[in-house]
């Protein structure tokens, strides 16, 4: 994830929005605080990113940004499952049997 990541990075692909608005949020002052904290480190051929051994120190906003840029490389797919309808759900009441059905024996316990 994080080699993907890192790549996309390098290339200039991957942005991070740092507007005039942007700038006095305090998600992008974490974000930033916790993307200058990372650790990079090699195992054998294995990328292992790491947020630093301080107490405190987190990782969640830069390995949600990475697995963003993972999940956006994808190509996306198509669902073909097909789907009837549902009488719980269906807008128009009127024409549903269900809530026809229903109002009538309400409408005899009241």
């Amino acid at each position: 994830m994080y080699k993907h990541a890192e790549k996309e990075i390098l290339s200039g692909r991957a942005k991070v929005p740092y507007g005039v608005n942007t700038r006095q949020k305090r998600e992008i002052k974490e974000f930033l605080e916790q993307l200058s904290g990372l650790q990079k480190n090699y195992r054998g051929s294995y990328l292992v990113v790491s947020h630093s051994g301080e107490k405190d120190a987190h990782d969640d906003y830069p390995d949600a940004w990475a697995l963003s840029l993972l999940a956006a490389s994808s190509p996306g797919v198509v669902n073909e499952t097909e789907t009837r309808d549902n009488l719980f759900t269906k807008k128009d009441k009127d024409k549903n049997n269900f809530y026809r059905s229903r109002n009538r024996y309400t409408s005899k316990r009241r």
